[in-house]
């Protein structure tokens, strides 16, 4: 991890204990929220940005987002 002076942004990756992976960040809230998730005993695994979500607005003009996480969770605990 490495910064530089006027950087915007705070990114890099953690490892995630519960996948044995390292899941990226983009920022000192993303880091926190991977370090609470990996403490969640129902999170099972996290991907950094898995996917765009793509719509049009109301103009029907484009508009995608990328989700900071997407986690892999055991609904069967709920039950």
């Amino acid at each position: 991890m490495t910064s530089r002076r006027g950087q915007r942004s705070f990114s890099g990756l953690r490892f995630f204990a519960t996948s044995g992976e390292h899941v990226g960040y983009e920022s000192w809230l993303e880091r926190d929220r991977l370090m609470l998730l990996d403490a969640d005993p129902d999170v099972l695994a996290v991907s950094s940005q898995p996917f765009w979500l793509c719509w049009q607005d109301k103009d029907e003009r484009p508009v995608r987002h990328a989700p900071d996480y997407f986690t892999d969770e055991n609904r069967s605990a709920l039950l």
